[in-house]
């Protein structure tokens, strides 16, 4: 727009409509650089409630009622409201937001070796 250029010809530069072109300008010459940046509270809101999560997630689910002793995926769509109907990556990506990260359960067992517990110290 500064070289003379018109809001059409802005507009095929950018494959936009010239009414974009129009609309970025006013907001340029109201606010500067500053009106292209993500205003707060855009894009949609989350479902997922952070702390309900924590509060589930960082328990056992015996203190739930669930006769296991660790979390699973599938178990906690199942008990936290605000995850209901989510997918296991769904699920996934709301724990690592809230820092939760998930690791599967190994099985171990201890060395045969009637010696282990005074040579593990």
């Amino acid at each position: 727009m500064a070289r003379g250029n018109t809001y059409s010809d802005v507009g095929a530069m950018f494959d936009v409509n010239y009414h974009t072109v129009s609309s970025w300008t006013r907001r340029y010459r109201e606010s500067g650089l500053a009106a292209f940046g993500v205003a707060p509270g855009r894009g949609r809101r989350r479902r997922v409630n952070d702390q309900e999560l924590e509060h589930y997630a960082l328990q056992s689910p015996r203190n739930f009622g669930i006769n296991r002793s660790r979390w699973t995926l599938r178990l906690l769509v199942e008990a936290v409201p605000s995850l209901r109907g989510f997918s296991h990556a769904g699920v996934l990506y709301a724990l690592r937001r809230c820092g939760i990260s998930y690791k599967r359960g190994q099985a171990w067992m201890l060395s045969p070796d009637p010696e282990f517990e005074k040579k593990d110290r």
